[in-house]
């Protein structure tokens, strides 16, 4: 038995000799870009786009944000001060007054790699923050298919936040309100900058740590359970109690204002001219 695992040892590292004899250069294994440089370049794109779309209201936040982006770059990284230099061009207020192609390239070749060495960061909200951000210039670009796989996707990690967790149960409205139909069929860029605002802070309650200390008992949470029916060309949800209620005051709009109506809730009975009457009306 133990010469045969040394046989079996002897001919794994001739077939590893033959391998690399045959490619010297081993596997190619594709770089993944670190998060930090994938969320700048994922902004700057943004911005080139707006730009080119001439969104500028767009443009000057997205501007903004990135160099707050830039300015929490670590000054202590011996990277980022070999390149205090270039950084400084950046410190000229005329530099972002207008992004020329030029200026564009300077950020992505010279700025963007720079944020390989941010270490100190929140990388679970940076994560979301990314997902939104591509969904948000998905949507400006009218990238349709793109936009409705990259909504699934944070609709789904939306959907697992953890409610039973105080601090996440505070924005228990936003959270339902941002898995609703509604909410991405009328979504503006504000509004993704306002999701990234209330849940990327919240999303590492969805890492398994939080969940094991987290003590489930099987009990029915009525508020949650809530039923809620959409309506309207614009999907509008409600809870099922509230629809009721909407329904019971446009009848009672409807019965002060339709004599035919007032006719039936006294108990008599309408002619078939008048029954065509009623109808028309109800429909319009």
């Amino acid at each position: 038995m133990v010469l045969r695992k040394r046989l079996v040892s002897y001919h794994g590292l001739l077939d590893n000799f033959e391998y690399f004899k045959i490619k010297p250069e081993g596997k190619t294994i594709k770089s993944q870009l670190p998060l930090p440089v994938r969320f700048f370049g994922a902004r700057l794109d943004k911005i080139e786009a707006a730009i080119r779309l001439n969104e500028q209201k767009i443009a000057s936040k997205e501007i903004e944000s990135l160099r707050k982006q830039i300015s929490l770059l670590p000054s202590s990284s011996l990277v980022v001060a070999e390149a205090a230099g270039d950084l400084s061009l950046m410190e000229d207020p005329n530099f972002w007054n207008t992004l020329t192609p030029q200026k564009i390239e300077f950020l992505r070749n010279v700025v963007k790699p720079l944020f390989r060495v941010v270490s100190q960061a929140d990388f679970t909200a940076m994560r979301f923050e990314k997902d939104v951000l591509d969904a948000s210039l998905a949507h400006l670009l009218k990238e349709q298919e793109k936009f409705e796989a990259l909504k699934d996707n944070l609709v789904e990690r939306i959907s697992e936040l953890p409610i039973a967790v105080n601090i996440v149960a505070k924005e228990k409205e936003f959270i339902l309100r941002a898995q609703q139909q509604n909410y991405w069929a009328t979504i503006t860029d504000d509004d993704f900058d306002e999701l990234s605002a209330h849940l990327s802070p919240l999303i590492r309650f969805i890492e398994p740590q939080f969940r094991r200390s987290i003590e489930h008992l099987d009990l029915q949470d009525l508020l949650s359970n809530k039923e809620t029916v959409t309506f309207g060309p614009e999907h509008e949800a409600v809870s099922v109690a509230r629809y009721r209620e909407m329904v019971e005051e446009r009848i009672r709009e409807l019965t002060d204002a339709q004599p035919l109506l007032q006719k039936l809730k006294a108990g008599e009975t309408l002619s078939a001219e008048e029954a065509t009457e009623l109808a028309a009306v109800l429909q319009g």
